[in-house]
């Protein structure tokens, strides 16, 4: 049973850090190809990618 347990947590870091780094490459991407404020429809007006900074500390995370 604590090797069920082990291998949960295994996979629950790893999906953790997939997340992670899919976040910030995303916005690496976003940052680098977007420019600020611009609109850029994805799949219609369902989806649209924008370039914003957010300066706030408590979601940034300083």
């Amino acid at each position: 049973m604590k090797g069920t347990r082990n291998f949960s947590k295994f996979w629950i870091l790893i999906i953790v850090l997939l997340t992670v780094g899919c976040d910030q490459v995303s916005k690496e991407l976003t940052r680098t190809k977007v420019e600020p404020r611009e609109y850029i429809s994805v799949i219609g007006e369902h989806f649209i990618l924008t370039n914003l900074e957010n300066t706030g500390a408590m979601l940034g995370f300083g």
